[in-house]
């Protein structure tokens, strides 16, 4: 494991404007297919999942991240954009 940080957010479905990961929830209709570049601990793809019935794929660099999201998105990796 790493000594890096775990991004960790939580999803607000009653209240949009708490954050902008709710903000984002709020804007993507049901059942859509969304990549989420970025992921952190995945917050925004498990509520979609959950809520919406959505397939999410994700993006991170941090392994502790990946194996979080890897266990409820449909797809996840693990990579930094700016050196592949």
């Amino acid at each position: 494991m790493s000594d890096t940080h775990l991004y960790n957010r939580q999803v607000n479905i009653e209240n949009i404007h708490q954050n902008s990961l709710s903000l984002i929830y709020s804007k993507i209709n049901e059942g859509q297919t969304v990549l989420d570049v970025g992921a952190g601990d995945g917050g925004l793809g498990k509520a979609l999942v959950k809520w919406k019935g959505c397939s999410v794929d994700g993006i991170t660099y941090n392994e502790e991240e990946y194996f979080q999201i890897s266990k409820f998105y449909r797809q996840a990796w693990c990579f930094d954009l700016d050196q592949e």
